[in-house]
């Protein structure tokens, strides 16, 4: 008989829909949220390509690429394809997604972030002007004017849950929005730290 899980789902079961990936001595955030955007753009195949141009785990952009790590070259057609590579995918993913979570951005606010990531900063900031009345978060993501967004951050938050339990961690980001507050980014695993300066470390434990 499979064992089971603390949600009652059996292990074979949910380790064939919500795997984990063998680079988690490299993760700067939570490997909960690293999982639940790599499951919803990529499936987990590393050499995954969106008919936009996006690449990898990921799913990144390659201007969007070249800015975060100054290597102009990835933006290029000779060296996109770097980003197929699944370490340097996983690295720019993170460092993206950090800077998105970063005070400069949006302020750790888990809503904002991953609708950025998917539909870009400038797009959510848009977003946000014209939705300036809206206080309730979950009226907020059904008033985002693009449906994929609006699917894409629902279908992250719920796999990130799912993996939050898979670990044996508290799904903090649930309960906040189920009090009608907009939730935030808590890291839970030991290996990722959020310092008062707004950068993930890796810690020695």
């Amino acid at each position: 008989m499979a064992c089971k899980s603390r949600s009652s789902v059996p292990l074979t079961v949910l380790d064939s829909s919500y795997p984990t990936l063998p680079h988690q001595a490299d993760t700067r955030v939570d490997q909960a949220i690293l999982l639940a955007l790599v499951r919803q753009e990529s499936r987990f195949k590393a050499r995954a390509k969106s008919s936009a141009g996006a690449r990898g785990l990921m799913q990144i952009m390659p201007r969007t690429a070249a800015f975060i790590t100054g290597d102009r070259q990835l933006a290029w057609r000779k060296g996109r394809d770097r980003l197929l590579k699944a370490d340097l995918n996983l690295a720019i993913g993170q460092k993206y997604l950090t800077m998105l979570l970063g005070e400069e951005y949006f302020d750790n606010n888990l809503i904002f972030a991953l609708a950025a990531y998917n539909a870009g900063p400038g797009t959510l900031r848009r977003w946000r002007r014209e939705l300036a009345g809206v206080e309730d978060p979950l009226l907020f993501i059904e008033s985002m004017s693009a449906g994929e967004t609006r699917k894409y951050v629902q279908k992250v938050m719920a796999n990130m849950w799912v993996y939050r339990n898979k670990f044996g961690q508290e799904p903090v980001s649930l309960r906040i929005l189920a009090a009608e507050s907009w939730p935030v980014y808590v890291p839970q695993d030991q290996r990722a730290r959020y310092n008062a300066g707004q950068h993930w470390k890796l810690s020695s434990g």
